[in-house]
């Protein structure tokens, strides 16, 4: 019985990354068929004309600057629910995984990520959907340490915070105006004003921007010390 042919579309402008994606895809898999496009009018073209199991895309493209790849997988999305898709960039930060995920893709590689890397995220996206590349394992744990070593003082007074307190930092990752935080605790904005005080000392921090932050990248800490 013949093995039913994956096909996948690469979105690239560099004629070198598409025949290199090419030859690891025909190493990885059995039986694939590998279209491609140039930019994205050519690939939202293309994904309507053939069936896509995957889509490998760029997130840059030099000859096209009205469509980058966020908002081409978008599109996609939109016009194909069904295909799985990767990032597949050299801007391998945590910001711009954190927006291509946002965006719709399934998984994000570095393109100079390792063949190991790429074969366990090819297989696992065709899958599963999401998956967890170790380019982005990587990203989210150098943000991680980047993020501890910010706020490395301030887990020193995080046990010493009220419940008050506390609901007040995770209401301030929506956001830090002291009116709407008042509405949303019922409580007056003077009482916001003086929590804040309180938090920033027994945080170490300086103003009302890093408790927002501190409010989204320690979320499940804080929602853990409520509950005891």
């Amino acid at each position: 019985m013949k093995q039913k042919t994956t096909n996948i579309l690469i979105i690239d402008d560099h004629e070198v990354i598409v025949e290199g994606l090419k030859i690891r895809l025909k190493k990885i898999l059995d039986n694939v068929q590998c279209y491609y496009a140039n930019n994205g009018r050519n690939a939202l073209s293309l994904i309507t004309q053939q069936s896509v199991d995957l889509v490998i895309c760029d997130l840059n493209f030099r000859n096209d600057s009205t469509l980058d790849g966020f908002e081409i997988i978008n599109k996609i999305k939109y016009l194909k629910p069904s295909v799985k898709s990767i990032a597949h960039t050299s801007f391998d930060t945590y910001r711009v995984m954190k927006k291509a995920i946002e965006s719709g893709f399934d998984s994000f590689l570095d393109k100079g990520c390792s063949f190991k890397d790429f074969s366990e995220t090819v297989k696992g996206v065709l899958q599963q959907g999401k998956f967890e590349s170790g380019t982005m394992e990587r990203l989210k744990n150098n943000r991680y340490e980047y993020i501890k070593s910010v706020f490395n003082d301030s887990f020193f007074g995080i046990y010493n915070l009220s419940n008050r307190q506390i609901e007040l930092i995770l209401f301030c990752a929506q956001t830090t105006d002291k009116e709407e935080l008042a509405e949303l605790m019922n409580i007056s904005p003077t009482t916001v004003n003086t929590h804040f005080s309180r938090i920033l000392d027994k945080l170490k921090l300086s103003h009302r921007k890093e408790i927002a932050l501190f409010a989204k990248e320690f979320k499940s800490e804080l929602e853990r010390l409520l509950d005891y």
